[in-house]
């Protein structure tokens, strides 16, 4: 177990009421920590009331100086470490942690794998603890994938493997944060609003190295050119570290699955693919997710493609399948030049627009001739173009985070999929994994 930070009786700022804020108050609460919580937005009534009984105070609609009156804050990812109160608190010296590394310092088990990337990261983390559930080891799945760190700390002990699905938000706070072994799956611009370049963008990602040594593990895609300072044994992976037989990949899929195996056998050299099921390990929710056939029309649910990199991975699954491609979002940051292109080359019959990133496809479309396209008001009036075009396949895979018109890829996927199922009167929702949809 690492050095646990005391924070009995001490007082601690929590910046932002969601998932993670949450979590916090719990484990603060539970620590006998003075908590503030501070939120730019609203929160809601029965938080508040939950609070009050724990003595928990806070404020909404902005962070005021009162965030400073803390011996400790803890920002949640979705908070910029450049928010003009978290500069306030370095310039008083006031400690500022990840909510990872307050976790990190409090967990029982140094037995702890973390994936970070632009693409790839949550399957692979998925299928890492897929691999070492299979091999009978306890694990315990938490970070970027949805549930907090902090919020499992009472399910892990010291042989417990931690596997952790890490963002760049999440890294922008650590201080001696360290997994034995570190992934970084594949590598492209994304977030930069936030990071302000590639650069820094890139750099935050290898922070997840920065606190190994040479007894801890680096495992990176082969096309990753990671900084001479990082300590830990480098050990790269491709496509091409997996030859299967049995069941056809995707590109993409070979990858994650070859970063997973690689990272496993770190821990234990004798895991192998033999004991793993394949076909349900591949089967996550907004992961080329099929929803139904309706009017002969399948339709698959990626909302998790939020840059353009995973809507061209999405494409290649249906590399020979005549399509309707549904694409937009958010228009942030990204070159989606390289995915306009591949969209050209495929046997693609329509790109339906949706969201702020529709004038900039456009452009890009009008630029290389590409006149299979059209621009639609909402995700239902794409549902309803798609049952007259009749294509085998049509593939929401967005290209583009969702908060345009959504607070987070899970809510958008969810809408996407209730609109497929208002089109029936009974029916059953089924799952079908990634290899089911590259076979159809």
């Amino acid at each position: 177990m690492q050095e646990s930070l005391s924070l009995s009786g001490q007082r601690v700022s929590v910046l932002g009421a969601g998932r993670t804020g949450q979590a916090l108050v719990r484990f603060l609460v539970h620590q006998k920590a003075r908590v503030f919580v501070s939120d730019s937005s609203h929160i809601s009534n029965v938080l508040k009331a939950e609070w009050s009984q724990w003595e928990v105070d806070w404020e909404e609609g902005q962070h005021s100086e009162q965030v400073l009156q803390a011996d400790l804050i803890i920002p949640s990812p979705g908070i910029s470490a450049n928010v003009f109160i978290l500069q306030e608190a370095r310039a008083k010296s006031i400690p500022v942690l990840a909510e990872i590394e307050v976790a990190y310092q409090h967990c029982a088990s140094d037995k702890i794998i973390a994936v970070t990337g632009t693409v790839g990261k949550t399957t692979t983390t998925h299928l890492i603890s897929e691999l070492l559930k299979a091999h009978g080891y306890d694990v315990v799945t938490a970070g970027n994938i949805g549930r907090p760190f902090i919020d499992s700390l009472d399910e892990i002990n010291s042989e417990t493997i931690v596997v952790l699905e890490v963002s760049s938000y999440q890294l922008e706070q650590i201080a001696s944060f360290k997994p034995h072994v570190g992934v970084f799956t594949r590598f492209a611009a994304h977030h930069l609003g936030r990071h302000n370049s590639m650069q820094e963008y890139f750099r935050l990602k290898c922070d997840l190295f920065k606190n190994q040594t040479q007894t801890d593990f680096a495992v990176i895609h082969n096309g990753i050119p990671l900084p001479d300072d990082v300590r830990s044994k480098v050990i790269s992976f491709s496509a091409q570290d997996i030859q299967l037989k049995s069941i056809h990949l995707a590109r993409h899929q070979r990858e994650n699955l070859a970063g997973a195996l690689k990272a496993v056998q770190q821990i234990d050299l004798a895991i192998s693919l033999q004991k793993l099921d394949l076909k349900r390990a591949f089967q996550l929710p907004h992961r080329i997710e099929y929803v139904a056939e309706l009017n002969g029309v399948r339709f698959y649910n990626d909302s998790k493609a939020t840059s353009p990199e995973a809507t061209q991975a999405a494409l290649e699954t249906f590399r020979e399948k005549p399509l309707v491609l549904i694409l937009g979002g958010h228009d942030s940051e990204g070159d989606p030049l390289e995915l306009v292109q591949l969209i050209s080359r495929r046997r693609i019959e329509c790109v339906l627009l949706v969201g702020e990133t529709q004038e900039r496809f456009a452009r890009l479309f009008n630029k290389i001739d590409f006149a299979r396209y059209q621009s639609v008001r909402n995700l239902s009036q794409a549902v309803e173009i798609s049952l007259n075009l009749r294509p085998r396949v049509c593939l929401f895979s967005p290209g583009s985070p969702s908060f345009d018109q959504f607070r987070n890829y899970e809510e958008r996927g969810d809408y996407f999929k209730a609109l497929i199922q208002n089109h029936f009167t009974k029916t059953t929702i089924t799952q079908a994994s990634d290899q089911e949809a590259a076979s159809l």
